[in-house]
């Protein structure tokens, strides 16, 4: 019996490893049987992925008391409460009750807002807003601008954010066509209120920036056109 081997060298050769590559991430790794094809359990997930499918629990909706299946029981904490019928009537009514009449400050028609935007809900909708900003200064100015974008069509000229009562302050309120006072109280379209004239006009090539501009009468602006002054002349309106 000397031919056969001994025991101890008999339980290590059954323990050897078996080198092999990985068919998903090509990894080599070792085996005890031949028939292995992946190195770790998420890669045989991916060579042989399994359907994962969620169980459904029988729930009966609150509102309608009809059966229906959800994934969660509604005794649970945020189970569902309604079927999918209801669900949306619900909410709607629960939004419903949570809201107050407002009056739209801009066109002055009747809303319903939520209870708690009573201090921030002041217009019914996009339009309101956008209409009631661009009364402000700024969004004068931003339609002033888009404006002349439209009315100059060329890429190569400057055409600022002016904001005409920086424009105003600046030149003390005062005609710079007339020489007359510009009052405060008029506003547009009466003939004494304040305007910004070009001293160069946009249609012969003028930019629409501060250094090109400055405070005038409506009527005044009117009366000039596109025409352009000298320096140190100014235009005598009374009798135009």
């Amino acid at each position: 019996m000397s031919h056969l081997p001994r025991a101890d060298t008999w339980k290590t050769e059954l323990r050897k490893p078996i080198l092999k590559k990985c068919i998903i991430c090509g990894v080599l790794f070792g085996c005890k049987t031949e028939n292995r094809k992946t190195c770790s359990a998420a890669c045989y997930r991916k060579y042989k992925p399994r359907p994962y499918i969620k169980r459904k629990y029988r729930n009966i909706c609150k509102r309608c008391d009809n059966t229906f299946y959800a994934t969660q029981r509604s005794s649970w904490r945020n189970g569902p409460r309604y079927c999918i019928g209801c669900r949306d009537i619900v909410r709607t009514e629960t939004r419903l009750a949570d809201t107050i009449d407002l009056v739209c400050q801009e066109c002055g028609i009747s809303y319903r807002a939520p209870r708690l935007s009573i201090g921030c809900s002041k217009y019914c909708s996009a339009i309101c807003r956008e209409r009631a900003y661009l009364k402000t200064r700024k969004g004068a100015a931003i339609r002033s601008r888009e404006r002349f974008k439209y009315r100059t069509g060329k890429k190569n000229n400057t055409i600022d954010l002016i904001v005409p009562y920086v424009v105003y302050e600046r030149d003390n309120w005062k005609c710079h066509l007339c020489g007359k006072r510009i009052g405060k109280k008029h506003k547009n379209p009466h003939p004494l209120s304040a305007s910004i004239d070009h001293i160069i006009p946009i249609s012969k090539g003028g930019e629409h920036s501060y250094k090109n501009v400055k405070a005038s009468h409506l009527k005044c602006n009117a009366s000039k056109c596109n025409r352009t002054i000298d320096k140190g002349e100014q235009l005598l309106l009374i009798g135009l």
